[in-house]
């Protein structure tokens, strides 16, 4: 046998064993892909992501579309979760973290028409295989004007040891671990808020160039918030601002009964402002619930017997998260479980619908809820 081709048979043959060696030392990734009128890309995507060897679970996020993308992939035999409300492109990657089920999680836009297996595995395979922790991709397109005029510019002056091609790039691989970790940012300064928590926390990170791609792109309209939010995100993670203004508690009973004027407006600019918002209530009604759902708010509902000491242990452990005193926090009281916290709160604010016993001399009357917006400024 000719000597050349039988080194290029054991070359070939070494390749291949090399492979399913570390094919068989992988970790399971689950590949989640957050959609929002992509009934037109949807299938492409998914199926390109069945061929993919590193995927053994899929998971379709959509943002409540108004066209067929939950139709068509529900065809597909996959998980596909759906959004009641649009919440945007980072409460659905947390919906799909947190129903994700592998410590390898992969996010992939489902807009580009370029997927096929061998590009999705691409960066999938160093993080599956323990090369790496994180891994973000770079592709051939003309830079993005808010990559090229806000985000390398301030990446490299706040964070200059981050010097990644794409850094906005949405298509990106890490541990489920490191992700529960991390605040992710609801709007457009997910991306960038992650890679810039990745290279805090000292992850190894690995570039993967995946040639041409292409997928929609945002009118100058759209760029203007965009380019703001990735500004505040670094700005947050540089300190230069705070990443949280206030920790806001809101014990509604009768107010979250029916939809209040102005409520749902209230709690979407108390979010966009930086503040953290609760709601708390042992009255959960379809009204309350459609309400907040449709806010960045969180909600919980008080079920247990002893509710005064369920909110107790609820209201500090909000407080350690936050890392904030007591007194520092804006607690709205309507329910008489908050009898006892009130006492250690700077100024308690009421509305109409708070038991007089509640009401202290300290206390500060709210009448209309965007007057709530001008406490927490």
């Amino acid at each position: 046998m000719n000597l050349k081709l039988f080194d290029n048979i054991k070359n070939i043959f070494d390749d291949i064993t090399s492979e399913l060696l570390n094919y068989s030392k992988r970790r399971k990734a689950t590949l989640i892909i957050p959609a929002y009128n992509e009934e037109k890309t949807i299938k492409n995507t998914i199926r390109a992501a069945k061929q993919s060897k590193y995927v053994d679970e899929i998971i379709v996020v959509d943002d409540c579309s108004t066209d067929n993308t939950y139709k068509i992939a529900s065809k597909e035999g996959i998980k596909v979760l759906r959004h009641e409300t649009n919440k945007g492109k980072g409460r659905a990657i947390k919906t799909g973290i947190i129903n994700s089920k592998n410590e390898v999680i992969c996010f992939i836009d489902a807009d580009i028409p370029q997927w096929n297996g061998f590009l999705i595995s691409k960066i999938i395979k160093p993080v599956a295989l323990n090369e790496v922790d994180f891994v973000k991709t770079t592709f051939n397109r003309s830079m993005g004007r808010v990559t090229l005029l806000t985000a390398k510019p301030m990446l490299k002056l706040l964070f200059p040891s981050i010097n990644l091609q794409q850094p906005l790039s949405g298509q990106f691989c890490t541990k489920k671990s490191f992700l529960e970790k991390i605040k992710i940012e609801n709007r457009y300064g997910i991306d960038i808020g992650i890679i810039i928590d990745a290279e805090q926390k000292k992850l190894k990170i690995k570039e993967v160039y995946l040639g041409t791609i292409t997928n929609k792109s945002k009118s100058l309209e759209n760029l203007s918030p965009m380019a703001e939010e990735v500004a505040k995100t670094i700005a947050k993670k540089a300190k230069l601002i705070p990443s949280k203004n206030h920790l806001i508690i809101l014990c509604l009973e009768e107010s979250a009964k029916t939809p209040q004027k102005y409520l749902k407006e209230t709690l979407i600019n108390l979010t966009i402002k930086n503040h953290e918002v609760l709601i708390l209530s042992s009255k959960p009604t379809n009204e309350m619930i459609n309400l907040f759902d449709s806010t960045p708010a969180k909600i919980m509902f008080l079920q247990e017997k002893d509710k005064t000491k369920q909110f107790e242990k609820i209201f500090y452990s909000m407080c350690k998260i936050y890392n904030t005193k007591p007194k520092n926090v804006l607690l709205l009281t309507e329910g008489n479980y908050c009898k006892k916290i009130i006492k250690e709160i700077n100024k308690p604010l009421t509305t109409k619908n708070t038991p007089k016993k509640l009401i202290l001399k300290k206390s500060i009357q709210i009448n209309s809820w965007p007057e709530l917006l001008v406490l927490a400024e």
